[in-house]
């Protein structure tokens, strides 16, 4: 059997000469010394942001970038700060905090920069993360492919497919580092393979792959589940290599392969039980439409984007460039690799092979269309993506493409074997005109992997500035971080800012209301009184539905918010007027604060990127509690507003719901008056509730009359729902005392 007929998972002897296999054999050079030729690679992949290590971040495709830097940060400040575990913050989400564990967290690289983050700061230890990542990404495809093929340069560009693969720079584009977090995979797989082939130093090979495990959970559950598909079918490839002696190595090899995952399973169920019951209770289920719109395409596995060398023919950004190229010389390679030696080697286009169907997703498409419809995405073959969909926890994985990224770890394989048959065939047929043959046996593989790098290097990334503005170094010295938190504003649509504020929180260290999570939690706190008009300054679709317009609430109430800010230890409100962008939404952001901070007061911080409004004093101490200044809200229920000549009017069809907020932190007696009020069909019954209490009952006639409740508001919101037998107007409110 020669060399290139070897078992999967056995290392074949090299073809290099004698000197060349000593020094590649030695640890220093052979294991260690790609480390520093993968750092290069890094770096160059990367470009330019080795030269802003400290300032700059990767940014051009969307915001996560700012959510990831404050992953990093909060990592650290969980543990040397507030000493406790990461998955419950009480810094995002206030009052209440958040849980994390369903949030992309990646605590691995959290903890891994944490020694960076001491001596260099935030954005440099993010960024040092990020030149690790893709060093040990190619060095651990390296290492599997030396393995397998016993060849240094043609693994070498095995690592490159790997490290600097589509997939990858997309996810650098987009600044999502659990995701960009590729380098764990191949050293499972590569401890994996040693421990079912039975290699020297057994227990080494079984707890490095329990190890490697437990770090894809600390990264992200994605790659965890590749891991684990992969671990399937290699075991069952295993054993269809040993079915003639099935009595014997079937019991040691499910053994090895059950153990590995019950360790890890025994070790992991801490975080994971917890996460698969955020899972269920937070409506983290994907629509079908959000699934395959997020899937890969056959025309997109063939479809060049951004390149050094397809540029030079016209290749650019096209919507059917989404990572998911394979790359042209990658994939020759990898054909190659699979056709000379098919009888060894199927297994990784195999593997390759299901991955790549599940990357295709719930149906079948030929090419991406960016203006899918639901109805329009659905009409394709069904693919084993719509059964798995199906099943308990199969619809929470977004995006399928992703899938593409263990596609390309075997096509890496199976290049270096392509690579490899290549060299030794040039060498066969040019044996007696080759007067240096190690010259060729690096200079193929150079050619070959500079090429491939040039085919999937796009060029320069874009980096974005990671300036903070001076007020948040400001506010970092007013108390310890839980005296106070911050409200950043806007916070709506396009026009949020909360994902660079969470950045922004790494220096100020004071809690904020709302936050960037990977899937949107339930917080009924960004729609309380005050709070949403805060949240929402940019809202001002039509003149009407501004401030300024007039309503069955007294609209100068808003004054009143300050009182809810003062009650939960809000203390700054900091607005983003670069977010403003209409004409409408600058004045009504304009009247808001106004309002609420008072007609003459002015920002007590002001620059370039941001306003700084201070809560003023809202409850005096000494004076008797003031039912003027609790604050009404419109909630579910009530129709557009209407004006009639005796005023503003809103309908009611059935039912609706009136929030009030009680800034006092005891109970407020207080009388509420419905005026110009009137049903539309003759007497009707009016049953109020108040926080789940019912309250006497209410005749309401079809003539114009004030309705008057008597209320006994708790601390903080209360909720009033008003149900009626039939439709009824409801005109002014005015709340006083009783």
């Amino acid at each position: 059997m020669n060399n290139l007929e070897q078992p999967a998972g056995i290392s074949p002897a090299t073809t290099a000469r004698p000197g060349w296999r000593n020094f590649w054999s030695h640890p220093a050079t052979g294991t260690w010394l790609p480390l520093v030729f993968y750092l290069v690679v890094a770096i160059i992949f990367s470009w330019p942001l080795a030269l802003h290590l400290g300032d700059r971040v990767v940014l051009s495709e969307s915001g996560d970038v700012w959510q990831h830097l404050w992953n990093t940060w909060w990592m650290r400040f969980s543990l040397l700060d507030l000493h406790t575990h990461p998955y419950t913050t009480p810094m995002l989400l206030h009052p209440v905090g958040a849980n994390l564990f369903y949030h992309a967290l990646d605590p691995m690289d959290g903890y891994l920069s944490i020694p960076a983050q001491l001596l260099f700061g935030v954005v440099a230890s993010f960024n040092l993360v990020i030149l690790f990542q893709l060093t040990v990404a190619g060095w651990g495809v390296y290492l599997l492919a030396r393995y397998l093929t016993g060849n240094p340069s043609v693994s070498l560009v095995a690592g490159i497919i790997y490290a600097c693969s589509p997939l990858e720079s997309r996810l650098l584009n987009l600044g999502q580092l659990e995701l960009t977090s590729i380098e764990w995979l191949p050293l499972y797989i590569l401890c994996f393979l040693k421990t079912l082939n039975r290699e020297a130093r057994p227990w080494l090979w079984r707890v490095l792959s329990v190890v490697f495990l437990l770090v894809l959970s600390l990264d992200t559950w994605y790659y965890l589940l590749y891991a684990v598909i992969f671990s399937a079918l290699f075991t069952l490839y295993k054993l269809f290599q040993e079915r003639q002696e099935w009595r014997q190595k079937w019991p040691r090899t499910l053994a090895l392969a059950i153990g590995v995952m019950a360790v890890y399973g025994v070790l992991v169920l801490p975080i994971l039980l917890p996460t698969l019951r955020e899972a269920g209770s937070s409506g983290a289920t994907q629509p079908r439409f959000t699934v395959i719109y997020n899937s890969a395409t056959l025309k997109g596995l063939f479809t060049t984007g951004p390149s050094a060398l397809w540029g030079l023919f016209g290749s650019g950004d096209n919507p059917e460039y989404r990572g998911n190229f394979l790359g042209f010389i990658a994939l020759g390679l990898g054909l190659l690799g699979l056709i000379v030696g098919f009888k060894k080697n199927w297994f990784w286009g195999g593997v390759a092979l299901v991955f790549l169907v599940l990357a295709l997703g719930l149906v079948l498409h030929v090419s991406f269309d960016p203006n899918w419809t639901p109805d329009a995405a659905e009409k394709g073959l069904p693919l084993p993506g719509s059964l798995i969909f199906k099943l308990p926890f199969g619809n929470i994985a977004r995006v399928p493409l992703r899938y593409t990224l263990v596609t390309t770890l075997c096509l890496a394989v199976l290049a270096a074997y392509g690579l490899a048959w290549l060299l030794n065939f040039i060498k066969t047929r040019l044996k007696d005109r080759l007067k240096r043959p190690a010259l060729l046996t690096w200079a193929l593989p150079a050619l070959a992997g500079l090429l491939v790098f040039l085919e999937f290097f796009p060029g320069p990334r874009t980096l974005a500035d990671t300036t903070v503005p001076a007020f948040y170094s400001q506010i970092a010295k007013e108390g310890n971080w839980n005296d106070f938190a911050v409200l950043e504003t806007p916070d709506s649509g396009s026009a949020s800012i909360i994902s660079k504020a969470m950045y922004y929180q790494s220096v100020s260290q004071h809690p904020m209301v709302g936050g960037y999570l990977s899937r949107e939690p339930v917080y009924p706190f960004a729609t309380y009184p005050g709070i949403r008009d805060l949240l929402q300054l940019d809202f001002c679709p039509t003149a009407k539905q501004c401030l300024y317009g007039r309503d069955i609430l007294d609209r100068s109430q808003l004054k009143n918010a300050a009182g809810v800010l003062e009650f939960y230890k809000i203390r700054y409100v900091i607005v983003h007027p670069g977010l403003l962008k209409s004409q409408d939404s600058q004045f009504n952001a304009n009247e808001v604060l106004q309002t609420v901070f008072g007609k003459d007061t002015k920002p007590v911080y002001q620059d370039g990127e941001v306003q700084v409004w201070r809560t003023p004093g809202f409850i005096e101490s000494g004076n008797p509690p003031d039912p003027a200044k609790v604050l009404p809200q419109l909630g579910d229920g009530w129709g557009n507003r209407e004006d009639t000549p005796n005023g503003p009017v809103r309908l009611v069809a059935a039912a609706a719901r009136l929030e009030l907020f009680n800034p006092y932190q005891q109970p407020l007696q207080v009388k509420l008056s419905f005026s110009k009020t009137q049903s539309t069909k003759g007497p009707t019954n009016l049953a109020p509730t108040l926080n789940g209490q019912a309250l006497p009952a209410r005749t309401v006639s079809p003539d114009l009359q004030t309705v008057e409740l008597s209320l006994t508001l708790q601390p903080g919101l209360n909720d009033l729902t008003l149900k009626n037998d039939s439709p009824v107007y409801y005109g002014t409110i005015v709340i006083s005392g009783q």
